[in-house]
């Protein structure tokens, strides 16, 4: 890992924010992929709270070492979407703009397991060996929590690692800041399975082709596209593209007077 793939991840940042196409959900996705390649990484996760960190989180996404289908579960089931107060009142203490390393921060007495979240013990749980959050906020209020991790066992995260990670999330922050979109009311209460239709359709795939990459029925597709038409008040699925098309972004990231260089004073 060298500062040369820190700039060029930068550069593949760059080119994400110009991507008006792209969906919420496939935006967290690429900045948790960007994040885990660019730093040798094991887990590294975003979770965006649209009215502040007191209020949850509205989404998030966990890259780590286990199969999709138990990466969608653990994003749903982890920390990250729980609104527990200790965690809410830990997470507005923190200092936005900079890089809190502490392997405590955000499993205060549980410090062993991961994911323990609404649905108990999850088959991609795993213990944690150490992490590093740091917090941003946009203009409108909406909040993005970013983390790296790494797993019991591989040690603690390097200086250089933090250090690179200091340079690297706030232009993360700024991506998500300029793509990020605020969904309507329906899109918010949609469930995981109906989250990923809709993604599925706003990316262009036919009824046929999200049963596919679904495994839903193609008759469930149906049944999933009809609900998004009626609480949506549209008539077709151009329409419903286009309405989700027309999010406006709601503001650009509130710059930190913190510098998140990569000397130590980075590191908190």
């Amino acid at each position: 890992m060298t500062c040369h793939r820190v700039r060029e991840s930068i550069f593949e940042l760059g080119r994400i924010s110009t991507d008006r196409s792209i969906t919420n959900t496939t935006l967290l996705r690429r900045l948790a992929d960007v994040l885990a390649d660019t730093l040798g990484v094991e887990i590294a996760g975003l979770a965006v709270f649209e009215s502040g960190v007191a209020s949850g989180s509205t989404a998030c996404y966990v890259r780590g070492p286990w199969k999709m289908d138990e990466s969608a579960r653990f994003s749903e089931e982890s920390f990250w979407a729980v609104q527990d107060r200790n965690l809410a009142e830990r997470l507005e203490g923190l200092r936005r703009g900079r890089l809190h390393h502490r392997p405590d921060l955000l499993s205060p007495g549980v410090p062993t397991r991961m994911g323990s979240g609404r649905g108990g013990a999850l088959p991609a749980a795993a213990p944690l060996e150490d992490q590093a959050v740091a917090l941003f906020q946009r203009t409108d209020g909406a909040e993005l929590l970013i983390g790296i991790n790494s797993l019991d066992g591989s040690g603690q995260l390097s200086h250089t690692v933090l250090a690179r990670a200091g340079a690297l999330m706030p232009f993360v922050a700024r991506c998500w800041a300029t793509v990020w979109r605020r969904e309507p009311a329906w899109m918010r209460d949609l469930k995981p399975a109906a989250r990923r239709v809709l993604e599925c359709l706003l990316e262009g795939m036919d009824d046929a082709q999200i049963a596919d990459h679904t495994g839903l029925s193609y008759h469930s597709v149906r049944a999933h596209l009809k609900r998004f038409f009626r609480d949506a008040d549209v008539r077709s699925r151009l329409h419903l593209m286009q309405q989700c098309a027309c999010r406006a972004a709601e503001g650009s990231l509130v710059e930190s007077p913190v510098d998140l260089s990569t000397d130590e004073a980075a590191v908190a």
